[in-house]
């Protein structure tokens, strides 16, 4: 009888106990690979070595003119010192004052520290004459809204003022050298410059130049130029928002502020390293990738030429490409005349820029629109603390009353602080027993001003009204800045999309690069809410 044999696997059984041998990649001939590589002319590729030196020149200009509004012109352009002031800060800075015109509570503030400066100086004794001297004068008449949201503190503003001098009155006089509230011997020269200081350091947080906003684009507008010793450099920006100021806010200008020469060339001898990121392919055979990535695993179609552009990059040239570190100063245009790299066998090569070597084929990065070869690091405050809002608007589509609406959310009161504005609309309430009643217009909040579409040359214009029902108290009044200082306001039927806008005004405290200080009061635009619902009708009876 035939025996049968049966197994599951057959496998090899190494006698040698060290692997050693059986990983190694051992080379029998390598001077035979060293002659295929001379007959493939792999020894003679003009990439064959890697940079080790890199002699970089660059030329920087210093941003020193700033021009407010959309039309640049040296004559309304102002001095600017980047190393001083963050751009920011200029450009979003308004006024303090509202007109010129000194709230209630700014204006017993003000006074207040004329006595404590007094105080200070050793001067107690004039309280008598200063308060008597400088005097509050009566304040225009304020709409009961606004009686009503200062509540009790109409009263306790009304009696502080009354023992207390008027800042703005003493300010003006003090300004201008009218001494006469103080005795002719008294020594206050010392007092009174520190008091006009703390004024002018603490109250008039004025911008440099007017103010850069545009109403009827809300948003801001503004020019900076720098000199190149050949030729001079005009920035201009036409819809910063108020919330990211760099180098893609900017693009270039054919227009002239007169801008002064001031720059500065550099020679700099740096090392370049290559460019690393993770899941980038090994260099070497035996190096393990890093699990936590997977590039084969990315799913990309004939048509995702982004994902495409990405593989084509990490798998193919990603040891290619080398990191050449340069020193831009902040607040400068910046541009490299020349880059000459060595590489290991000693050879120079210059490099060329991309719109040198491509200029079919232009790539901008890091460079303001029409200035190819140009770098620019914007000085911009990268961190700044800021205040509670003084101001909140929000402009709203409203399909159902086919109009746009202006909403004060919040407002600022004589008192110097912001309130909250009710946005209820009132409910309409009839007498008991009363028949019909025909009412012109349903009631609205008193906060929700209307903005009436007009048409203005080959546009169409949302220019702020009023919407005037059958009771006068309940017509909307607008009490913010933004929407009363410049009466009416009138802005492009455009600039309220569907989502909204949202408008706020806020002080803003920042710390520049040479440790001074800088406070602002800032106004921004941001995304909106959407669509809102005044739940406006006409012509009406109700029962």
């Amino acid at each position: 009888m035939a025996a049968i044999t049966t197994w599951f696997r057959l496998h090899g059984r190494s006698r040698d106990t060290d692997a050693t041998t059986h990983l190694a990649q051992e080379i029998r001939d390598p001077l035979w690979m060293l002659a295929r590589q001379w007959q493939l002319g792999e020894l003679a590729g003009h990439d064959g070595g890697s940079p080790i030196v890199a002699h970089v020149q660059r030329e920087s200009a210093w941003l020193s003119r700033y021009c407010p509004g959309s039309t640049p012109t040296a004559a309304s352009a102002v001095d600017y010192a980047a190393q001083q002031r963050p751009l920011d800060a200029v450009v979003e800075a308004e006024p303090v004052l509202a007109a010129g015109v000194w709230s209630l509570g700014l204006d017993i503030e003000a006074g207040l520290q004329l006595l404590r400066t007094l105080d200070a100086f050793g001067l107690s004794a004039l309280r008598g004459a200063v308060i008597a001297g400088y005097a509050f004068s009566a304040h225009n008449a304020r709409p009961a809204e606004v009686d009503a949201l200062l509540g009790d503190e109409d009263t306790l503003l009304t009696a502080q003022s009354r023992t207390t001098p008027s800042g703005a009155i003493a300010f003006a006089r003090l300004s201008a050298g009218d001494r006469s509230a103080f005795p002719a011997d008294a020594a206050v020269g010392p007092a009174i410059d520190a008091w006009l200081a703390w004024c002018r350091g603490a109250v008039f947080v004025e911008p440099a130049a007017s103010p850069a906003w545009r109403d009827n684009r809300l948003e801001h507008a503004f020019s900076v130029g720098a000199r190149f010793a050949d030729r001079e450099v005009v920035l201009q920006a036409l819809a910063y928002d108020g919330d990211s100021l760099d180098w893609h806010t900017f693009d270039a200008s054919d227009a002239s502020l007169g801008t002064p020469a001031r720059d500065e060339r550099v020679a700099q001898v740096t090392i370049p390293t290559p460019v690393r990121f993770r899941a980038m392919p090994p260099p070497r055979t035996w190096e393990f990738e890093d699990a936590r990535f997977d590039l084969g695993a990315v799913d990309a179609g004939p048509t995702d030429l982004a994902r495409l552009l990405v593989l084509d990059f990490a798998l193919i040239f990603s040891h290619d490409w080398f990191l050449v570190p340069l020193d831009a100063p902040v607040g400068a245009l910046t541009r490299v005349s020349d880059l000459t790299v060595v590489d290991t066998f000693g050879a120079e090569l210059v490099i060329q820029t991309v719109d040198d070597a491509a200029p079919d084929r232009p790539w901008h990065m890091f460079q303001p629109g029409g200035l190819p070869g140009m770098l620019l690091v914007a000085p911009t405050a990268l961190q700044s603390l800021r205040g509670e809002l003084r101001e909140e608007v929000l402009l709203v589509r409203d399909d159902g009353a086919d109009t746009a609406w202006a909403i004060e959310r919040v407002v600022e009161l004589p008192s110097d602080r912001p309130a909250t504005r009710a946005h209820q609309a009132p409910v309409d309430v009839s007498p008991p027993g009363s028949g019909l009643r025909y009412t012109l217009a349903s009631r609205v909040p008193t906060n929700w001003v209307p903005l009436i579409r007009t048409p203005s040359g080959g546009s169409s214009r949302l220019v702020a009204g009023r919407v005037l029902p059958s009771t006068p108290s309940d017509a909307t009044l607008a009490l913010g800045r933004v929407l009363t200082e410049r009466a009416p306001l009138s802005l492009y039927d455009e600039e309220v999309p569907r989502e909204g806008v949202r408008i706020t005004r806020r002080y803003r405290l920042a710390r520049w690069i040479d440790g001074s200080t800088h406070l602002w009061l800032a106004r921004a635009r941001e995304a909106g809410i959407g669509p809102g619902a005044s739940h406006l009708e006409y012509d009406r009876l109700l029962p």
